[in-house]
């Protein structure tokens, strides 16, 4: 069954989801970190990519 998409964007923008297996191990630690910021795991992982991406710039031309 599809998942119900939220109307309202969470992030502020329009959000995509992506399925990742990940370790274990780090799938624990992003769980004990969430609990400890007192925040969902997904959230803690935008954060954590974000911090490690940077800013991200609005799409342009390629040919720019």
């Amino acid at each position: 069954m599809p998942r119900k998409r939220s109307k309202a964007p969470q992030y502020g923008e329009p959000t995509n989801s992506v399925t990742v297996r990940i370790p274990a191990k780090l799938h624990e630690a992003i769980k004990v970190r969430a609990k400890k910021d007192r925040t969902t795991k997904s959230r803690k992982i935008v954060a954590l990519l974000a911090d490690a991406i940077g800013p991200v710039e609005e799409p342009g031309s390629v040919f720019e």
